[in-house]
């Protein structure tokens, strides 16, 4: 008899093992559950603090019937800042020169808000407004330069032949301004003549949008005109002024 008693006390003692056990198993996975998921909150909060440093960019356009006032107030900018920005500026440039189609990059940081738009082609104006004064700067952003070279014949009128050659209005009035010293455009131009135009094209490479309303600079570099079976060879240099100059050949 005190066998069987002693074998009822075992049987209950690991009965009770194991309800112990299975009572502590889930605390340890309800522990590590809840440290993950802290863990996981201090990343989500260390991302959006991540996020929210970095500054926000919009860009804004004056649009045909806008006026500047509307577009920056658009942008967050009360008419006391409008105003200010108007006089901080006008040592470099006066907004009644704005043109319609200028685009404002406008940065946001926590500290300040930057407007940055195109004064002229290849030229940014940089205004920062920072507890609520303006700094302004005038930049240059850097310029590729591209050799061009065009030839046609002139069997219409001589503007129209340029145009369907793909030459500038600016380059082909350039050459008639040079070549008006040895040939009357009026009268000696006939049909069948033939002209190469070498020029060079400027493009910005960074903030292209913001240049959008002006025209790339072209510079006309080179003139061979054929005319009545004549032929002319010109180059321009600069020195103190710029010069035209015949020579023999000159094209590229």
């Amino acid at each position: 008899m005190p066998y069987i008693y002693i074998f009822l006390i075992i049987l209950m003692l690991s009965g009770c093992a194991s309800d112990e056990q299975s009572t502590n198993a889930p605390l340890v996975k309800q522990a590590d559950s809840t440290e993950i998921q802290s863990k996981q909150v201090l990343q989500d909060v260390s991302e959006k603090e991540s996020i929210s440093t970095e500054p926000l960019r919009h860009t804004y356009t004056l649009n045909q019937g806008e006026t500047l006032t509307s577009v920056l107030t658009s942008a967050g900018f009360s008419m006391a800042n409008i105003v200010n920005l108007a006089k901080s500026v006008k040592p470099q440039f006066a907004f009644t020169k704005i043109r319609i189609n200028t685009q404002f990059d406008v940065i946001e940081t926590k500290e300040s808000k930057t407007i940055r738009f195109a004064s002229d082609y290849a030229k940014i104006i940089e205004a920062r407004l920072e507890n609520n004064k303006w700094q302004i700067a005038e930049m240059e952003t850097p310029l590729s330069s591209q050799e061009v070279s065009r030839s046609f014949s002139i069997n219409q009128s001589l503007y129209q032949a340029a145009t369907n050659a793909d030459v500038p209005h600016n380059v082909i009035n350039s050459a008639i301004l040079a070549m008006s010293h040895f040939i009357d455009f009026q009268r000696e131009i006939r049909q069948g003549d033939e002209i190469t135009l070498n020029f060079t094209v400027s493009e910005v490479k960074h903030d292209m949008h913001l240049f959008k309303q002006f025209s790339s600079p072209q510079t006309l570099v080179a003139i061979g005109f054929k005319n009545q079976g004549k032929q002319y060879n010109l180059y321009q240099y600069q020195n103190d002024a710029v010069k035209w100059c015949p020579i023999i050949l000159v094209f590229w």
